[in-house]
């Protein structure tokens, strides 16, 4: 069957509101097979699959069913012939029906093991033609005997509504039982202006106190986790791998936070594979632990989901310990689960809304399920809701038995009725069917991912934006007048090369050879100028131009980005497989192509990955044979950064560049983005810095849940402008998914809004009209980040919680406050303002006289830092980067240091001032990919050989960088006023010395074998 496509059906209604879901396809003959997959939690003993399907007279179906694999990869299909039209509820028993497989398999036992994999709807075609169905609430699940909580609850549909408009919420009630229940449901909307994510609790087995704990995860002797089975965060898991052969065990331990009468446990997996066996022993103080009684060995092993652990008898522990184990024999690796859920039952509970408000709107109703069977009650009030986030809390109670659930509800952001080029936000794009909703967000920039030289060159020396080239067809005309049609801006990187102007090599992959250098930079050139030339302001006659249209000028776009992230060169998954040198050679003849096109257009570097000078002052250092540098041909420096699983104002590491996440003791996140404006102060004053990639992702490896991404995305953002960078750009508008990048979408997957886009464009609406950095206050708690903004009519202040809690102590008088996503109400800010992580906008401040100070205070500050950084610039600094002249580092002492490059073949000589002695080093060695340059390379030398060099006369502090092979090295230094050994280890390898020089050679010689990385001589005071 071809032609497969699924779709909402808004003619049929559906049985869980608010539409169901169209699957057609196209038969080419009779029996043929549709096949539309579902992804599906994995549960462990799924016993019953359903699906209400809805069918026409001419629905040409003659068989419908399912398919479902077990976690062993074996398929069985199950279909019951179609007798009649209309809705009707198809339902298998997976555990009496006749299995038979889908397809011929040489392997499994014809039996469905564990937990379900895959499951997809299935039907045959009476005939050959059109063919579709309507499907809706696919389920599956375990029979009554298995399941101690008998009644099920989700909310249903999309969690935002219009303005203004009142509540309007689907609820799924589900009866598991073989009798028909009646159930009491009362519900209560509160505001939630912090987020509130604690999980309601367990119907049965009450809240799960795990996520009041801290938990550390041990292998080999050494800490190498934390939290990760208490942090609440689903994704997040321990893994070890061992070593060679060892028969790797790994222990968890866990802390409550007090003692606690445990009833209830268990796991979520995640990678199952390699999850084996888990013994569990408790402690009530930490030092002696006991067995527990029947779980002395739990079988983990392929158990993905949810694995509840039946405690035979409750036991009061405060500490848990878990081993991990592969039943005796060595084990590759291990995957520990996601996360441990602790349960004392139902003592405690209360079942009422969290306290975060006075309840805003509140119903109560009795509804009657029927057996085995499932009711949609809609809930729904008149009251008008106003912008915000509010959260909807869900009380059922049957013959007793009380459960609850947390719902939240958005009520959408006011319009940006004006948006232009001045706008400091974007949104990075690929999907223009979603450029409406973009505009609703309210950002003025598109940052384009697709115009690619690949995608509009069909074949040497022609080009066509039409969406004619095959095989991606992207219609770049129409995608960017619909951008120019809404008022937002485009920026687009002309970026990758096509297959016949590529250098790569003949083994490179295909998907590979587009980001190789090209033959010619020339036709690089050329490309520049052709898309310029008909997306800037400027007319050009037909004869220069290579389409077939000779269309120019449309005006559509003002800057043009010369690729993206080029120094990422890694040959398997970087996007330039080149130097940086020859992405300069071929950005020059870009830049000029766009100039030559359109002499009032901007040229935006490559999307540097990372904001370290070490690369981007190489746009300063790196010459033309003209003289020039890529920094003369550059209005716009872009940039990218992600802090990863840190927050922005802690953050030590960009994780797009250091992939590993375990690297520690970087340069902090601002102190980078001081340093770059700083640079750019000093070396091209007026060019705009953008940061053109930012954002987090909500799962998956690198995820940080909703709840952060949320309050982390405006506070990136803010971090960014108030240190001076000009626009910020977040990645990216769509993507929910679990892999690196897939979730990091103001949009989720299936359209509906992921709580970044209100607080993104809260933020992008409070900050309208300010163009200058802000200033920080310092209010003697480090918790607590205020910015105050100027616009020409007003000072802004934005403020909220690093981690956690904390207060505003700032008497500031009645002001209009807006929450992180778009309430206002106006209050008195008395000294006493409640802050969460998510950030606070503060107006119409009637207390100047509170702020001026802390803004004066703030200026004197960066008036101090500028003279105290100056000073530094003066210093005299020498250093020497050894093994490469490639990736040369650099260090900041007031200003960037770039290093002097050495290598083995580098010999002293007194007119070079520095090299090995009596001659060339050993070899230089080129190490793995590293986030600095400076610890990238390195030359190894043997104890015969030193290397020396010349220092003005005066105080030094000397450092040098070894790499041992041994355990410890011994490094002689003479030349100085009281030569000395330094000794450095494995674990320490950088020695320091404070020295004395009158001028001549200082001389650096090992007593065994080493590397050398760096050595640097730095004035001291």
């Amino acid at each position: 069957m071809t032609s497969l496509r699924a779709e909402r059906d808004e003619s049929v209604k559906a049985k869980l509101p608010p539409t169901c879901l169209r699957l057609t396809g196209h038969a080419h003959a009779a029996g043929a097979k549709a096949d539309f997959t579902f992804t599906v939690a994995p549960h462990e003993a799924w016993e019953q699959v359903g699906v209400w399907v809805h069918l026409e007279d001419d629905a040409n179906v003659d068989r419908l069913g399912f398919q479902v694999s077990d976690h062993h990869g074996e398929a069985f299909i199950f279909t019951k012939p179609v007798t009649s039209t209309g809705w009707q509820w198809v339902e298998f028993d997976l555990t009496t029906a006749t299995l038979k497989h889908a397809y011929p398999q040489t392997k499994g036992n014809r039996k469905i093991d564990g937990s379900i994999k895959r499951l997809s709807v299935v039907w045959f075609a009476r005939q050959a033609g059109k063919t579709y169905l309507t499907i809706d609430a696919v389920t599956g699940g375990v029979r009554t005997k298995q399941s101690t909580n008998l009644l099920g609850m989700q909310a249903l549909g999309n969690d935002t509504l219009p303005r203004h408009h009142g509540l309007q919420k689907s609820l799924l009630l589900t009866n598991r039982s073989s009798k028909p229940i009646t159930v009491d449901l009362s519900h209560h909307l509160q505001r939630d202006s912090i987020y509130y994510d604690y999980p309601a609790p367990h119907a049965v087995h009450g809240s799960d106190h795990a996520l009041d704990g801290i938990s550390r995860t041990i292998a080999y002797g050494q800490a190498i986790a934390h939290d990760t089975l208490t942090d609440g965060i689903g994704w997040s898991k321990a893994d070890a791998n061992a070593r060679k052969e060892e028969r790797l065990e790994v222990t968890q331990l866990v802390e409550l936070s007090r003692e606690r009468k445990i009833t209830h446990l268990a796991f979520t997996g995640d990678d199952a594979n390699w999850t084996w066996n888990c013994e569990m022993t408790s402690s009530r103080d930490g030092k002696t632990y006991r067995p527990i009684e029947g779980l002395g060995a739990i079988d983990l092993h392929r158990k993905w989901g949810r694995v509840d652990v039946n405690v035979p008898q409750p036991f009061v522990a405060r500490y848990l310990k878990l081993r991990y184990w592969k039943d005796g024999q060595p084990a590759p690796r291990m995957r520990m689960p996601s996360a441990l859920s602790i349960y004392d039952g139902l003592e405690d509970e209360t079942f009422e809304p969290p306290a975060l408000s006075h309840t805003i709107t509140s119903g109560r109703q009795q509804v009657r399920i029927p057996a085995r069977s499932f009711t949609v009650v809609t809930l729904k009030d008149q009251q008008p809701l106003e912008t915000g986030r509010y959260l909807l809390t869900l009380i059922a109670e049957q013959n007793g038995r009380k459960q609850m659930i947390y719902a939240p509800v958005y009520v959408q952001l006011a319009e940006v009725a004006q948006i232009d080029a001045s706008s400091r936000f974007g949104m990075n794009t690929s999907n223009i069917k979603l450029a409406s909703m973009i505009r609703q967000l309210g950002v003025g920039w598109v940052r384009f991912e697709n115009m690619k030289w690949p995608h509009c060159a069909p074949e040497p020396g022609r080009f066509a934006f039409d969406g004619s080239v095959s095989p991606w067809n992207v219609p770049h005309d129409e995608i960017f007048k619909r951008y120019h049609d809404l008022g937002m801006t485009t920026l687009p990187y002309l970026y990758q090369v096509p297959v016949f102007e590529s250098t790569h090599p003949p083994s490179a992959k295909r998907g590979r050879r587009l980001v190789y250098p090209p033959k010619d930079n020339a036709k690089y050139g050329e490309f520049t100028f052709q898309v310029a030339a008909r997306y800037g302001s400027k007319k050009h006659p037909p004869s220069v131009l290579l389409t077939d249209d000779k269309v120019s000028g449309l005006g559509y776009m003002n800057t043009f980005e010369l690729w993206n992230e080029a120094n990422l060169n890694n040959p398997k998954w970087g996007h330039f497989v080149g130097t940086l040198g020859q992405y300069f050679e071929m950005y020059k003849v870009g830049a000029l192509g766009v100039k030559r096109a359109d002499p009032t257009a901007r040229v935006a570097s490559t999307g540097w990955a990372g904001i370290s000078l070490d690369f981007i002052d190489r746009m300063r250092t790196y010459r033309y044979a003209d003289g020039t540098t890529p920094l003369d041909y550059t209005d716009v420096l872009s940039v990218h950064y992600y802090t990863g699983r840190s927050t922005p104002e802690l953050n030590t590491l960009n994780t797009n560049i250091d992939r590993s996440g375990k690297s520690k003791g970087g340069k902090p996140f601002e102190d980078q983005l001081q340093r770059l404006v700083d640079w750019r102060d000093q070396y091209r004053p007026g060019m705009r810095i953008w940061m053109t990639e930012t954002g987090y992702d909500a799962n998956g490896g690198w995820g940080v849940g909703e709840r952060l991404k949320a309050a982390w995305v405006p506070r990136v953002s803010m971090v960014c402008l108030a240190a001076g960078i000009d626009k910020v750009m977040l990645f990216r508008e769509r993507g929910s998914g679990n892999t690196r990048f897939a979730a990091s979408g103001v949009l989720r997957n299936d359209n509906s809004h992921d709580p970044s886009w209100f607080t993104f464009g809260t933020m992008l609406r409070q900050l309208r009209g300010v163009d200058v950095p802000a200033d920080q206050f310092d209010l003697g708690n480090t918790n607590v980040r205020v910015y105050a903004w100027q616009t020409d009519q007003e000072t802004i202040l934005t403020a909220w919680a690093v981690k956690g809690t904390d207060m505003l102590k700032l008497k500031l008088g009645r002001c209009t406050v807006t929450d992180a996503f778009g309430h206002t109400r106006t209050i008195n800010v008395d000294g006493n303002l409640p802050l969460s992580e998510m950030p606070l906008y503060i107006r119409n401040i009637p207390n100047q006289n509170v702020i001026h100070p802390l803004i004066d205070q703030a200026r004197k500050r960066e008036k101090q830092r500028v003279i105290d950084r100056d000073r530094q610039a003066k210093k005299r600094v020498v250093l020497f980067d050894f093994g490469s002249t490639e990736d040369v580092g650099a260090v900041h002492v007031g200003t960037h240091r770039p290093a002097v490059a050495v290598t083995k073949n580098n010999v002293w000589s007194t007119s070079l001032g520095y090299g090995f002695t009596p001659g060339v080093a050993l070899r230089d060695e080129n190490g793995r990919w590293q986030r600095e340059p400076l610890e990238q390379d390195t030359t190894r030398i043997n104890a015969e050989t030193a290397f020396q060099f010349t220092l003005p006369p005066g105080k030094y502090q000397l450092q040098i960088k070894a790499a041992l092979t041994s355990n410890q090295a011994a490094l002689h230094v003479t030349g100085i006023h009281s030569e000395t050994s330094l000794n450095v280890t494995k674990e320490k390898p950088l020695a320091e010395l404070i020295i004395t020089t009158t001028g001549g050679p200082i001389r650096i010689q090992p007593n065994r074998p080493i590397g050398l990385r760096w050595i640097a001589a730095i004035e001291n005071d």
